[in-house]
Parts: structure tokens; C-alpha cells; sequence
């Protein structure tokens, strides 16, 4: 019997969890409590270890734990052998520690890469009552049943077994994903009969020199220690040193993993084979450089394909007659040394899948052309890429936010954000250190969470946002602004925690609200703000609250912080002129707009030259500051007291000294102007 992968044949055991999982720390380790699709009855997944458990001598896992009052079976170690879970690392790995290995009865799954770098265990026992393991003298055994049969696969050799020679035990049938994983010592295996050797059994070894089929039904070696399949090529032996291997012409198949975990350095697929050369994990921790292709390079990556090849350099690619090319899940995951990719040119339609290039921190560009279109990016797949200094966005078809994080940790210095992307994902620029400027289009409307955490980002112009979370900007070293421009929408602010000494929020929208909500992030932030009528409320928690001239003495009503006039604004007796004066530094005037018409500047007065009809004045300013855009506006501004007209109603009607009416009484003391039917005068409120 032949098994190409076992990989998908534990999927068909396990069903996709459902998608409410809870997390609970209990003893020594971290679960998911989950239900799984077709059951209904809560299971616990081991997905990690208690804070401070450095796992030595014997390793147990509990039988059972407890959730909510009840006794939860502990069924499940790691997620590795899951769709999407490809890059997970172990829950248990690395810990030379360790001695031996007790399995609970319950737990029918142990994620393919556990144990990984654990080169201590001596043995294995497993609970008495277990329908999933047993052992072999000293070796975990996984079972399945097959209608009436009962079939074996060698889980785990003892990685602290010393012994250079092994003969896979006779009732054994499978040798499972890293069944030798991190033993030092062995040399060689024998085969016996219709033992099969499934995906990347020697994962995570690199002692194994030979394997002996002289009494194998199924396999053979050539004169380079290759094993063979009849006309596949299965693989090479991990722990047998390659500078160059060229796949043998008679092989019209590859195996997926067949180079997992080998010591070669260059790999030459004949024309034959060329376009199945990137199978599932082929080239799993390798150590490989180069791959060449005589014929046309693949056009389908597979999972994990180059996933780990920590020396590989660089690599090119296919693509089919119609231009496709699929990059799947970590199919480059981990090449720390790759630096280029490079395209065939008749590319039109790339496929990345989650994690593709997560953690290639040496690729410096993706070059695509302007007719190579990516189809979606969605989850990790240029994550930890520090090299990754640009990217061509405008290649992008489509953004998924629901995992986020795809370029979390890169080398991006500057982001052009496509118009056609409505949100930027969560975390999808977090941690990129060296991000200082974002262009975002005004069809950008909502930035997720920590979709810019922690990265290098200086200032952002908010040209169409109306939600961001409050974690999309949580630490970032050096934002000191963020811009709010005239967009026509309404604008809610949330509470936005700088860490920087002297951070500035610029509004120049009237439609904005909810300026109070940073009151729960107190004394932080200045607000520089365009309104002239004071029309939203402003609330306690800003530093120091900066308005247009002749409005302090409204946004005092609104705030507790303090108020500064960005600019003194003065009218003359004619009502046809106005003197502005920055008073703050970053304040630059750029136009003034008196009744419609273009204000000349002459002696220190911008001025139209018309008498104002009833000594009243429509004013609007153009400024920037720091460069960013605002414009203040003052509709019915009068002259003076003695130019305040007088109404038929009898209601009191409130103004500022410069001219401003207010909403209503004023509630901040001061001096203000008081009309009272026909008559105006100062009036001191105290």
C-alpha cells in the first residue's frame, strides 16, 4: 500500500473546529477549549505552556481539565497538522530536558512538528485505555483503522535512542511526518516488506545516511543513496552531505518532501519534472542554495514548499499558458537569505497565499510588472520581510482584513495606499520600524486594529477616515500628527494614545464630534482646530486647545484646557478690512477672502476696498498649519459694538469682544458683548 500524504488523511480525521474557542491557562500548560464540527461535547487543544514551565524529565499531560465545572478530555497537542497552521511552531520544542513522554488516553492528535529539537526522550508511554497510540519498545505508535484493519505508523523514535542501526519493527506500515525527529545517532534504517515512507518522515534528522530497502517491496536506492519509487523520486537521506544533485532523468514524479531536511546545496530538476518542483514541504529545512530547472519552472508553489531553506538565494518561477501562479501557504516561510524573485514574463495572475514570504528578511523587491496582478493578500505574507523597503500596491486586487498583519515587521519606508481599499487591515504595517509616510486616498475609510502599532509613522493626512481603533497607532515612537481635512463626512475622533512629547491633532472639518473622547487619554495631545463657531464639544483631555483668532473666548466655554488663538484677527471701523497675525509657530496665512472677493495685504490689513453693506463682513482664511491645510470662516462678523445692529426681538443675543455671537449666555467669565433689543454694550460675566 502507498500513502503519498498522511498530512491529508489526519485532516479527514479532524474537522475544523467551530469558530468559538475559548482560552484557559490551567497547571502547566495554555488550551482551546473547542467543540469540534460534528460533536457536542467541548474538547482541550494544548496550544501552548504556563507561564515559567520549563518542561524536564518526564513530560505528562493531563487526562483531563477542568472549564465551567466540568471535566474537559484533553485531546489535542499543537494545530500543525491543520490547513492554515503550516508555519505554527511547537508547543513542545527545543527543551533537551526532557526525558521521556507520557500520552494521555483522550488525545488522538499531536501536531506533526512536536518534539521538534527535543534531543533527550528516551522513550514514550501512553495511558492505558488509548484508541490512538500505543508503543514499540520505547517508540510512539499512532493507529487508524481502515474498515477491519488496523494499521501502524512509527509517530516517534526515541530521539535519545543511541543505537546507530534501526529495523522498523515488521507490524509497523507507515513511517510518519519527523518519525526520527532530532535523533543525533542513527545511521541507517531497514525496510521491511510494504512498509511505506510517508511526507517528510525524515524531518527534523540530519544523521540518517542510508536506508536499507534490500527487503522493502516498495522502495530501492541508487548509486547516490537516493531512494526510489518505482519511477518516483522519493527522497534523499538527511544526514548524507550533497554539493549538487541532479534528479535522475528515469523519474517522471516527485514525492512531496523529498528534500525535507537534506544537507544539498544545489538541486537540478531534469525537464521531465521541472513543473512539479515546488510539492507540498519538497524542500522542508533544507539546506539548499540554488534550484535550477531545465524545463519551465513551476508555475504552482505548494505549501511549505521552500518553507525554512535558510540558505536558498533566490528562485524563479513559472507560470501557466493563461499566466497563473499559484504561491501557496509558507511556501517561502523562513528563507532568511532569500533576495530575489523572479517572474516569468508572461505572469498575469498571482495567487499569494498567508505567510508565502513571511520572515524573509533578505528580499529586497517583488518585482512585478504593471500587467501582473495579485488576486488578494490576506494574512502574514510579507510579515518579518526587513529588506522589503517598497512594495507595488497598485498590483493588489483585493485586501482581506480579517487576519491582517501582512507586511507587520517589514522594511516599508513609504505606502501609496490603493483608492480601492476601504480599510487598511488590522496590524497590516505594525512593527514596521521604518514607515514614515502613508498616502492614504479619501475612499480609505477605516484603519483597524494596530493596523500602524509600533511602526516608524511621523504624521497621517486622514483624508477619508471616519473609524480607526484606538490601537491603530498604539506605540509608535515618533507620531507627533495627525491630519483631519474638509471631507464633508461626518467624523467621530477616538482617543488616540501618543507616546511622543508634544502630539497635534489639526481639524479642519466641521462635520467632526466626539473631541471630548480624548479626555480619557488626558494632557496629551494638542488640538488645533479651523472651526470658528465652536460648534462641537471639545472636552477636558487636551494639552492645550489652539483655535482661530477672536475665538478663545467661546472654546473656554467648552474646555478646561487651555486656549490659545492661532492668530490675532482684528477688523477696522469700515467693516471692509482685517489685520491677521500668526501668533503660533507652524501658522502661515496663505489667502484672505472678504465678501467673496480676493483681500490685497497693504500695511499690515488685508482689504478689499468696498464698503461693507451694514458694516458686516463675510471672511474666510486659508492657512496651513504645519502644513496642513485649514480654513476658518466668519459669517456676520461685525465691526465693533457700535456696528452690532439691533433685532426687533426682545431675546438677549451674546457676542465675543471680536464679534463672534455665541450659542447662547456665556458660561466662561470674561467680557463679552450683550444685546438687549435695540441697545449693545460690554458686559462683564463673572
Amino acid at each position: 500500500m502507498r500513502l503519498i500524504s498522511y498530512a491529508t488523511a489526519l485532516l479527514a480525521l479532524m474537522s475544523a473546529f467551530a469558530a468559538q474557542a475559548e482560552d484557559v491557562t490551567a497547571g502547566n500548560f495554555r488550551y482551546e477549549i473547542v467543540t469540534f464540527v460534528g460533536s457536542d461535547e467541548s474538547e482541550a487543544v494544548i496550544t501552548g505552556l504556563a507561564d515559567g514551565f520549563e518542561p524536564a524529565g518526564m513530560l505528562y499531560f493531563p487526562t483531563t481539565v477542568s472549564h465551567e465545572g466540568k471535566e474537559v478530555k484533553v485531546t489535542c497537542l499543537g494545530w500543525s497538522n491543520h490547513s492554515g497552521h503550516e508555519g505554527d511552531i511547537p508547543v513542545i520544542g527545543g527543551f533537551d530536558n526532557i526525558t521521556s513522554v507520557r500520552i494521555p488516553k483522550y488525545m488522538r492528535s499531536i501536531g506533526r512538528i512536536e518534539f521538534k529539537n527535543c534531543h533527550s526522550i528516551e522513550g514514550y508511554e501512553v495511558e492505558s485505555g488509548s484508541e490512538t497510540y500505543t508503543t514499540i519498545n520505547g517508540s510512539l505508535v499512532e493507529l487508524s483503522k481502515s474498515g477491519s484493519d488496523t494499521y501502524r505508523r512509527l509517530f516517534r523514535y526515541p530521539s535519545g535512542a543511541t543505537a546507530t542501526q534501526f529495523v522498523v519493527p515488521a507490524d509497523i506500515d507507515f513511517i510518519s511526518f519527523g518519525a526520527f525527529a532530532a535523533n543525533r545517532h542513527l545511521k541507517k534504517i531497514f525496510l521491511i516488506g510494504g512498509q511505506t515512507l510517508l511526507e517528510c518522515w525524515q524531518y527534523n534528522n540530519r544523521s540518517i545516511e542510508a536506508v536499507d530497502c534490500t527487503n522493502s517491496s516498495q522502495y530501492s536506492t541508487d548509486s547516490d543513496g537516493a531512494i526510489l519509487y518505482g519511477p518516483i523520486f522519493e527522497g534523499l537521506c538527511p544526514g548524507r552531505i550533497y554539493g549538487k544533485y541532479t534528479v535522475p532523468e528515469r523519474c517522471k514524479f516527485l514525492s512531496s518532501g523529498a528534500f525535507c531536511s537534506s544537507q544539498v546545496e544545489e538541486v537540478v530538476f531534469p525537464a521531465s519534472v521541472s513543473d512539479q518542483g515546488a510539492g507540498d514541504d519538497m524542500f522542508l529545512e533544507s539546506e539548499v542554495r540554488k534550484v535550477t530547472f531545465l524545463g519551465d519552472a513551476p508555475s504552482r508553489i505548494w505549501p511549505g514548499a521552500f518553507m525554512g531553506c535558510r540558505n536558498l538565494e533566490s528562485i524563479t518561477l513559472g507560470a501557466t499558458d493563461g499566466g497563473v501562479l499559484d504561491i501557496h501557504t509558507c511556501a517561502f516561510k523562513g528563507c532568511v537569505s532569500l533576495q530575489s524573485v523572479t517572474f516569468a514574463s508572461n505572469t498575469k495572475d498571482i495567487s499569494i497565499y498567508t505567510r508565502a514570504f513571511e520572515g524573509c528578511r533578505s528580499l529586497a523587491s517583488f518585482p512585478l510588472t504593471s500587467s501582473m496582478k495579485i488576486r488578494s493578500l490576506s494574512h502574514r505574507e510579507f510579515a518579518g520581510c526587513e529588506s522589503l523597503t517598497s512594495f507595488p500596491f497598485g498590483c493588489v486586487r483585493d485586501i482581506d482584513t480579517r487576519q491582517g498583519y501582512i507586511f507587520a515587521g517589514s522594511g516599508l519606508k513609504t505606502v501609496h495606499w490603493p483608492s480601492g481599499f476601504k480599510s487598511v487591515p488590522r496590524g497590516c504595517f505594525a512593527d514596521c520600524r521604518q514607515l514614515e509616510k502613508v498616502y492614504l486616498k479619501d475612499t480609505t475609510t477605516d484603519l483597524y486594529e494596530d493596523a500602524f502599532a509600533r511602526s516608524g509613522i511621523v504624521g497621517l493626512n486622514m483624508m477619508g477616515v471616519n473609524w480607526w481603533s484606538r490601537s491603530a497607532f498604539a506605540g509608535c515612537p515618533s507620531l507627533i500628527r495627525l491630519y483631519f481635512p474638509d471631507n464633508g463626512a461626518q467624523v467621530r475622533y477616538q482617543t488616540v494614545d501618543f507616546i511622543t512629547d508634544s502630539p497635534q491633532i489639526v481639524v479642519n472639518n466641521p462635520k467632526i464630534s466626539w473631541l471630548d473622547e480624548q479626555e480619557e487619554c488626558p494632557g496629551v495631545a494638542s488640538l488645533y482646530i479651523s472651526m470658528v463657531n465652536g460648534g462641537v464639544t471639545v472636552g477636558n483631555g487636551w494639552r492645550k486647545v489652539y483655535v482661530p483668532g477672536g475665538a478663545a473666548e467661546l472654546y473656554r466655554q467648552l474646555t478646561s484646557s487651555d486656549v490659545e488663538e492661532m492668530f490675532s484677527y482684528e477688523t477696522d471701523p469700515s467693516g471692509t478690512s482685517v489685520r491677521i497675525q500668526p501668533l503660533v509657530a507652524g501658522v502661515k496665512m496663505a489667502s484672505v477672502i472678504i465678501n467673496g472677493e480676493n483681500a490685497t495685504y497693504s500695511g499690515g490689513w488685508y482689504s478689499v476696498g468696498k464698503t461693507s453693506e451694514g458694516g458686516s463682513m463675510e471672511v474666510t482664511l486659508d492657512y496651513t498649519v504645519f502644513g496642513n491645510a485649514m480654513t476658518s470662516s466668519y459669517s456676520g462678523i461685525y465691526s465693533g459694538i457700535n456696528g452690532i445692529d439691533a433685532a426687533d426681538s426682545a431675546d438677549d443675543v451674546w457676542f465675543t469682544l471680536s464679534g463672534l455671537r455665541l450659542p447662547g449666555k456665556p458660561v466662561q467669565p470674561g467680557i463679552y458683548i450683550r444685546r438687549s433689543g435695540t441697545m449693545a454694550k460690554k458686559t462683564t460675566v463673572r
